[in-house]
């Protein structure tokens, strides 16, 4: 039996509301194929509609399989991450400077490090891809670009408005930075980006979802004057753009960039 078959089975079965929803999700191209799959549901028999409910309880069951193995997988991951940060605070410290030393890692990225396998899962859930369909560039060549343009501004922006601090080199500042340029863009961009922007205005819609977005990611940055605020919403609000029109690739690499650049600056 055709695999659109069994699926049109299925979204016949559902009720007018979800129905509603799947239609809204599903491009042109997979309207078509649910619409030949649903002229043939009729001529079912018996022994195939059961056959077909039999094999969605399996795959279903098999994906209940798969997200707690994936939920264990992230809770272990944060483990050891967080077991890495205490590792390095002490290498790096002495006394009771780890604790000292443990808050600034984690101040600086190392929060996000944590959550970063949560995140990941999560966000693979909801949008229905894994961490590499999310994450795939579009155009590699035209994502890169992109990215170093909106890199490029971000780091104009900022370097106007922000004090420029020269702050010693310790090996507590260096761990702090490679969590801040790698763990840092990678969560904020699954979580805001992904989730809220990518995500959420499938539903609410773009506009809504990008200032929603931008809003959260300025505010939960704690800045210090409205101008600090407008620099941090219209970060987030280039970085939705890119997103929106290349891929969450871009805007990740583009966040790695801008966060590696001012932390050198």
């Amino acid at each position: 039996m055709k695999g659109y078959i069994k699926a049109a089975y299925i979204y016949w079965l559902l009720p007018q509301p979800v129905k509603s929803r799947c239609l809204t999700a599903l491009d042109s191209k997979q309207q078509v194929t649910l619409n030949k799959g649903l002229q043939h549901i009729t001529s079912l028999s018996i022994q195939q509609e059961i056959t077909i409910l039999k094999e969605t309880i399996d795959i279903i069951n098999a994906i209940q399989i798969n997200t707690k193995h994936i939920r264990d997988i992230s809770i272990i991951a944060s483990c050891i991450i967080s077991g890495i940060i205490i590792i390095l605070s002490v290498l790096v410290s002495s006394g009771w400077h780890v604790v000292n030393s443990i808050y600034y890692i984690l101040q600086y990225g190392g929060l996000h490090a944590v959550l970063v396998p949560f995140i990941m899962m999560y966000a693979g859930k909801l949008m229905g891809k894994s961490f590499f369909q999310l994450v795939k560039p579009s155009h590699t060549i035209l994502d890169i670009l992109m990215a170093i343009i909106a890199a490029t501004a971000i780091v104009i922006i900022f370097s106007f408005i922000f004090p420029h601090n020269t702050v010693p080199v310790t090996k507590l500042l260096i761990i702090a930075s490679i969590f801040a340029i790698t763990a840092v863009p990678l969560s904020e961009e699954l979580f805001f980006r992904g989730i809220i922007f990518l995500h959420g205005g499938k539903h609410y819609g773009f506009t809504a979802s990008w200032f929603f977005a931008s809003f959260v990611f300025a505010t939960i940055h704690l800045p210090n004057t409205p101008l600090e605020f407008a620099a941090y919403f219209v970060f987030s609000s280039m970085l939705c753009f890119v997103a929106y029109r290349f891929s969450l690739f871009a805007s990740i690499f583009a966040h790695m960039l801008s966060n590696g650049i001012l932390f050198i600056l």
